[in-house]
């Protein structure tokens, strides 16, 4: 999305690979910042802040009453301190952590981002021992805008193709 394509476009291959980044990018914005944010910016921000090693930067997008659920894992986190955790949770286990390929289309306040997330498994999940293998898949999110933040999140994606990828087990 590096070209700030307009609601109903595809953004660019470089979308979620912001972790490098410098500016504004790489920390928390201002009030002023966010507020002159577009939606195709608010997803890059999204992005960079689940690619990133700062949970803030995925935090500070959100309001302080969002909800964000990962509806693959039966997860609910209220708020931006519970995010941040969500997102440091994710990390530890795939350190290298990475989203690309984002699309987006809006329809009024909601948004629905196709996205690609890949990454390494180095630690281990609550019924998976770390295989060190890597993964690809896809996802869906579809959020909701809320003046300059997201007010809610809801994260789709395919358990059964991450754990064959991690395991070696037949598709």
């Amino acid at each position: 999305m590096g070209s700030n394509p307009t609601p109903g476009t595809t953004g660019g291959q470089e979308d979620l690979m912001l972790a490098g980044r410098s500016g504004p990018a790489a920390g928390v914005l201002t009030t002023e910042m966010e507020a002159r944010m577009e939606p195709g910016e608010m997803l890059e921000r999204w992005a960079a802040g689940w690619t990133a090693h700062d949970p803030a930067v995925l935090a500070s997008i959100f309001a302080p009453d969002c909800v964000y659920e990962d509806v693959t894992l039966g997860l609910v986190h209220h708020g931006p301190e519970e995010i941040m955790g969500f997102r440091s949770s994710y990390v530890a286990v795939f350190p290298d952590l990475r989203v690309d390929d984002m699309s987006y289309f809006q329809a009024g306040e909601s948004i629905c981002l196709e996205w690609t997330m890949s990454g390494t498994h180095q630690a281990d999940l609550p019924d998976l021992a770390a295989t060190h293998r890597r993964f690809e898949l896809r996802g869906v999110s579809v959020l909701t805008l809320d003046g300059d933040r997201f007010s809610s999140c809801r994260d789709y994606w395919d358990r059964t193709t991450l754990l064959q990828q991690l395991t070696g087990g037949a598709p």
